[in-house]
């Protein structure tokens, strides 16, 4: 269960190469990893975790305080920098005027993803190819390094994530980088915000 839905239309690159579906995982994935988890009191810490390891780890924590607050959240993506080598200079100048436009979506928390968040809710489509080298959340921040080995192969994607969260809103700024074959590196760095903007409509039951 994505927390947030995917970003359809932003670019092609979006629905090609293993790299750009890496990239668009990386948009769904930090939303809902920090609407997990929206308190400063709990806290978790790992090092060299799978992410359902984590997501296990988030749940454990929740008994130390509230997590998210549930109701209607407005999430706001941008994309600041992406870098794609071998990409035709057309491609290039579209991206970039894509780019400027942030996206935005809504996605309905109800009282019961709040005071039980899911491993789903981190995991995701976690097929097991991913692992943290460390994640730490508590005291409103969040810092964490995740590894990713591609299905079709090739060089690991890094992501990194930090950001401060509280209850009702989050920043988050997250980072990611895969080698080529010849040298070279494909990056992309993003930043969401977010923040509760009121109650559900009664026809919202959340995500699925």
């Amino acid at each position: 269960m994505d927390m947030v839905p995917p970003h359809k239309g932003r670019n092609d690159c979006f629905s090609r190469s293993e790299g750009c579906r890496m990239t668009r995982s990386l948009i769904i994935f930090v939303p809902a990893l920090v609407l997990a988890g929206c308190n400063s009191s709990p806290s978790v810490e790992v090092k060299n975790a799978s992410v359902s390891e984590v997501a296990q780890k988030v749940q454990e924590a929740r008994q130390q305080g509230s997590f998210v607050s549930p109701g209607k959240w407005r999430v706001t993506t941008t994309i600041k920098e992406m870098n794609i080598p071998g990409m035709p200079p057309q491609a290039v100048a579209q991206m970039q005027a894509q780019m400027r436009k942030p996206t935005v979506t809504e996605t309905c928390i109800t009282k019961e993803q709040a005071e039980k968040p899911s491993a789903e809710m981190l995991a995701g489509q976690d097929n097991g190819q991913c692992r943290f080298e460390k994640f730490t959340m508590g005291g409103g921040r969040i810092d964490a390094v995740m590894h990713c080995q591609p299905q079709q192969g090739g060089g690991a994607v890094t992501m990194t994530m930090n950001g401060v969260y509280a209850p009702e809103t989050y920043t988050m700024k997250a980072a990611m980088e895969r080698p080529g074959p010849d040298g070279s590196k494909m990056s992309m760095k993003v930043e969401n915000s977010a923040q509760r903007i009121g109650e559900c409509s009664g026809d919202q039951k959340g995500e699925e």
